[in-house]
């Protein structure tokens, strides 16, 4: 294990979660690693979005589709 110290500028978050931690019988340390893997794992999620909507892009593009956006100026027009 590797120890890491961080100073966070947002007292009152701080405080919060000592209180979280006090109230679930979890340390800080279990709080503050859960919440990095959360994010990590959104992290990546967020780097495989490009793909996939270029691949649902490409794929209502073979069927004729067209762009929300555009379809709804077109509706808006009528």
């Amino acid at each position: 294990m590797r120890e890491v110290t961080v100073v966070l500028g947002d007292e009152s978050l701080v405080t919060a979660v000592e209180a979280e931690a006090t109230m679930s019988g979890r340390s800080m340390q279990d709080i503050v690693e859960e919440a990095l893997k959360q994010w990590l794992e959104e992290a990546e999620m967020d780097e495989q979005e490009p793909a996939e909507i270029d691949t649902a892009r490409r794929e209502w593009q073979k069927k004729g589709g067209t762009e929300a956006r555009a379809f709804f100026k077109h509706l808006k027009e009528e």
